[in-house]
């Protein structure tokens, strides 16, 4: 009786892993130019080949290079978003060497 109990209970997180899996957001990476930047809303819009892509820069390291100076318009960046509440937000956010 007791592993039965524990082969449904296993059934059932695997079931609900495998919806949540779905769920998840996909991480998509850019590669691109700075075309501008918005320190009132934290936001970056990135130029590629493409098309521009805006994003919500979270992280305090690269706000910071931002405030500084040190990441400005023109520069290239490499950066991964994913989508959160409808906006592209950075989960990683680098300025590419020789920029």
């Amino acid at each position: 009786m007791k592993a039965s109990k524990f082969v449904k209970g296993f059934m059932v997180a695997i079931t609900c892993i495998a919806l949540f899996a779905g769920v998840a957001a996909a991480e998509e990476e850019i590669k691109g130019k700075i075309k501008s930047i918005d320190l009132s809303t934290d936001t970056v819009v990135l130029m590629d080949k493409a098309s521009d892509t805006t994003l919500v820069v979270q992280d305090k390291a690269a706000l910071d290079q931002i405030k500084a100076g040190k990441i400005k318009v023109g520069n290239k960046v490499k950066a991964k978003y994913i989508q959160k509440d409808g906006k592209n937000t950075a989960t990683y956010f680098k300025k590419l060497p020789g920029c």
